[in-house]
């Protein structure tokens, strides 16, 4: 009765916050306001900065949509896309992230602050995650359907213009902080199409990656995500609600909300019994043995590389600064993300992103090394190697291909002498980690620090036809397919002797290297043997009748 009485609580109906409850979108004439919350006058001699969070507080819950999953709170959950700290004039290119995933530095290890990690990451980090960054949450970066500049929104957070960055990108203001008085009404008010859902592009211009062109691989030659070729939009399956907790579509995945979202999954959407969402097809997978679906994952087929590809570099809009107008990126631009294939904790194999780190660090007596931050670096190595720009080039260049270890030695010294904490100075790249033996060369240390880092592939999302299998057992079980035999392997920035081979997923005993070398060989012979054996059995057919035939004759004689 209570429910029939309306004494229950409805979720979604909490009178704090203004909303419209309707499905069509609300149309956004709104004034801005400073950051004690007064309205703006644009038109006023001298009016106040906008503040983002103030001028959405008097409909939006702002400080729940701050935070969650999307803004760096939550669960850690499955590993995901590191940060990268880079600076081309020590040679640092470390992954990082506050979150506790493996093979990642803290930001708490380089004395990474607010301001600190906003000047380096925030471009392309929506803000709000108070403790990581002093940027604000950038609503109008993500809800903002038309008209948001992000090449600008870079521009600005490389000059230190956290606060102000969003109105600038939004040519709401200019970089001297004038308002666009044209586009204010005669209250002060702006139309802005402001959308819970403003479609991919809002999404792409942090969460882009791409494949290096080559002249077989040009990028014209690409398709798109067959989710989006199909009208989706990405927050079909990545959904939140104000508290920005965006499923991420992973198999297995924990909800902050306690939710069920296992319906959001890959796996989950299209052969789940909850799933089905938008209309997805349920695949039938005819002739896959049940166990491909057991040890590996929807993307080991659907997304990656393909199987006759070897392993792809690639961009990524985080490490690569994508959506930035450049003419300095090109195939040699750190941080080296691969595109190869790996089994993850859960056993299945699955498309993987792998990028080794290169920097300097601090050993310990307890066998942990601590990275060096970059602006520690730049006065020991300019002094000792004399490198201006960029340290990896410039040193490169003065070798001519010689070895780098006399150059790294003598660095190591500087560095040891230059800085006061405590522990040995160490070089690692290319998956080594190198310290000083004491006689003018270097010694190859035990440690884990240069180990790869790996978050698993999801998008683009590639259609049956398009998939790994659709032609047949032989995409895979072929001489020609290279899903597995692709050797991936680092590569040291600059040249050492002794530099670490590549290997391949069989070769790292991903899967069973022989039985996998059977399969294909058998395959490989599969058509000759359809073609003998169907020959055996019309022979053996024909024989019978022969005899039933010769038989029948005997009989009637």
């Amino acid at each position: 009765m209570a429910f029939l009485s309306g004494n229950l609580p409805l979720l979604g109906q909490d009178s704090t916050w203004k909303r419209t409850d309707s499905d069509g979108p609300y149309f956004h004439s709104i004034q801005l306001r400073d950051s004690s919350g007064r309205v703006i006058d644009p038109s006023a001699p001298d009016p106040a900065l906008p503040d983002l969070s103030a001028t959405c507080a008097p409909c939006h819950d702002v400080v729940a949509a701050s935070g969650g999953l999307h803004g760096g709170g939550g669960p850690d959950g499955k590993a995901g896309e590191p940060w990268f700290l880079m600076d081309a004039r020590t040679a640092t290119s470390l992954p990082m992230h506050h979150r506790s995933w493996p093979a990642l530095f803290k930001p708490v290890d380089l004395a990474i602050d607010g301001a600190s990690w906003s000047e380096a990451f925030g471009r392309h980090d929506a803000g709000g995650n108070a403790g990581t960054t002093i940027a604000g949450s950038d609503c109008l970066v993500c809800h903002l359907a038309e008209g948001y500049d992000f090449a600008k929104r870079i521009e600005h957070f490389d000059a230190g213009h956290f606060s102000t960055a969003p109105f600038i990108a939004a040519g709401l203001i200019d970089a001297e902080g004038n308002y666009d008085t044209p586009r204010f009404d005669s209250d002060g008010r702006i139309n802005l199409d402001l959308l819970a859902d403003a479609g991919p592009d809002a999404c792409l211009p942090c969460h882009t990656v791409r494949n290096l062109e080559t002249a077989e691989n040009p990028r014209w030659l690409h398709d798109e995500d067959i989710h989006l070729s199909a009208g989706m939009t990405c927050v079909d399956c990545h959904r939140s609600g104000i508290a920005h907790h965006i499923v991420r579509g992973y198999e297995g995945e924990s909800h902050p909300s306690d939710l069920d979202v296992s319906s959001l999954s890959c796996r989950g959407c299209h052969m789940g019994d909850g799933g089905g969402h938008q209309g997805a097809p349920k695949p039938l997978h005819q002739g896959l043995p049940p166990f491909h679906l057991e040890e590996i994952h929807c993307t080991g087929c659907h997304s990656g590389p393909v199987v006759t590809s070897s392993a792809i570099r690639q961009w990524t809009s985080r490490a690569h600064r994508l959506g930035e107008p450049s003419q300095k990126r090109d195939s040699t631009t750190p941080p080296r993300i691969i595109a190869s294939i790996w089994r993850d904790d859960s056993g299945k194999l699955g498309p993987v992103r792998l990028a080794w780190p290169d920097g300097w660090g601090l050993l310990d007596e307890s066998g942990a090394i601590r990275p060096i931050a970059p602006d520690l670096l730049r006065r020991p190595l300019r002094k000792t190697l004399r490198v201006r720009a960029n340290l990896a080039k410039e040193i490169s260049a003065r070798l001519s291909g010689k070895d780098a270890t006399e150059l790294i030695h003598a660095a190591l010294l500087e560095i040891d002498e230059s800085i006061e904490e405590e522990g040995v100075p160490v070089f690692f790249s290319g998956g080594r980690v190198l310290a000083s033996d004491g006689a003018g060369a270097l010694s190859e240390v035990s440690s884990d620090a240069a180990s790869a880092v790996r978050w698993p592939i999801a998008h683009p999302v590639r259609p049956a036809r398009a998939a790994t299998g659709a032609g047949g057992c032989t995409d895979c079980h072929s001489s020609a397919s290279r899903w597995l035999s692709t050797a991936v392997g680092p590569m040291s920035i600059l040249p050492f002797p002794g530099a670490l081979g590549a290997s391949s997923p069989l070769d790292e005993n991903i899967v069973d290297g022989n039985s996998w070398r059977s399969w294909s060989l058998l395959f490989g012979g599969r058509d000759v043997g359809k073609v003998y054996f169907s020959l055996c059995a019309i022979l053996a057919i024909s024989g019978g009748l022969l005899a039933l035939w010769r038989s029948l004759t005997e009989e009637h004689r």
